[in-house]
């Protein structure tokens, strides 16, 4: 009997082991995938443990490498507005995304002038009053600091609404509405911006330090870069 239980201990204690199926967090419910260009799905698994990755009738495959990262790529697609599932599983998980779309996905990136919120914009009330557009869709990426470009970024895609926009970019914002208007396809605004950071907070340290010239030319670069202050993921 005493045999017995601690067989079973061994096996829940090797099941809590496994790593779990993780997506990178850029794909969440009301996601916004890239038109006309092969579509990379990526996250984190049990190191050799084979993915799949279906959407829209498309099923592509991966296998997690020695330290769990996996990358299907999708091929092309055309602009869908159409909600469909974006379904990611594995031997032990599946995890399924709804009312993912295809359009176009831009990023909104910058300092001080791309973060100005639309809740400052002078129309601010009239606008975020018009936000009903449920195929413009934002992700507002939540601020981190780090001494390495970081490989994941928080934050879940939301559709414009009075209360997703209010505090999202005011560039991002009407220029995702006017190409909305334009394009006649679902648009996925991607914030991620920081006032006052110097270009050299958003490059690896490792890469300045091939480049002596650039840690000659400005004085602050290594001192900012090895505090971390803020290094992330474009």
């Amino acid at each position: 009997m005493r045999s017995r239980i601690v067989l079973v201990l061994m096996v829940l204690a090797l099941a809590g082991a496994r790593a779990d199926l993780k997506p990178a967090s850029l794909f969440t419910d009301n996601a916004v995938l890239q038109q006309g260009a092969p579509v990379p799905v990526w996250g984190t698994a049990e190191p050799g443990e084979e993915i799949t990755v279906t959407f829209g009738g498309e099923k592509k495959s991966a296998k997690a490498d020695a330290k769990g990262g996996w990358i299907a790529k999708l091929p092309k697609m055309k602009a869908s507005a159409e909600p469909r599932k974006l379904v990611i599983s594995s031997l032990h998980n599946t995890i399924a995304f709804t009312n993912v779309v295809v359009g176009e996905v831009w990023i909104c990136s910058g300092q001080s002038n791309m973060e100005f919120p639309l809740l400052r914009a002078h129309n601010a009330a009239e606008a975020a009053a018009a936000a009903t557009d449920p195929l413009l869709r934002v992700f507002d990426v939540k601020k981190a600091m780090a001494d390495e470009p970081l490989k994941n970024a928080s934050g879940s895609w939301k559709p414009a609404n009075s209360n997703s926009v209010w505090g999202f970019t005011a560039v991002g914002y009407f220029f995702g509405r006017d190409i909305r208007a334009d394009k006649k396809v679902p648009v996925g605004l991607i914030g991620t911006y920081w006032g006052g950071t110097p270009a050299e907070s958003w490059t690896a340290h490792s890469y300045l330090e091939r480049n002596p010239v650039s840690l000659a030319s400005s004085p602050t670069t290594s001192t900012m870069s090895r505090r971390g202050i803020p290094q992330r993921q474009r």
